[in-house]
């Protein structure tokens, strides 16, 4: 997005044109990033290329959201917590375990 009054809309266009075209969007991908445009040919990483392909799969399945609180209320803070404590040596299971715990309390009330 590009503010309405920003001073320099027309270098924030070439910075997104430049960024979303797929040579650019590949060296993402092959960094371990989340590409949009990339050519799925290009990552060659066996882990990279499921984690890519498993993007693509919620993004065709409409699994996304903008926000990551949207599932479920308060899902954004248990995702922000949890993250802390995985980044502080948590049990991966446990963060899983975690997240969907709040998801499935949360659904119901949708």
């Amino acid at each position: 997005m590009i503010p309405a009054g920003s001073k320099n809309a027309d270098l924030a266009e070439d910075f997104i044109d430049i960024t979303l075209q797929q040579p650019i969007q590949n060296i993402m991908g092959r960094a371990g990033g989340l590409p949009v445009n990339a050519d799925p040919t290009a990552i060659t990483d066996p882990a990279l290329q499921a984690f890519n392909q498993n993007f693509q799969t919620l993004l065709k399945n409409d699994g996304l959201a903008f926000y990551p609180d949207w599932p479920v209320a308060g899902f954004y803070n248990v995702l922000v917590s949890n993250v802390q404590n995985l980044m502080n040596g948590q049990d991966p299971s446990k963060f899983l375990d975690a997240l969907a715990t709040a998801y499935n309390a949360g659904k119901p009330t949708l």
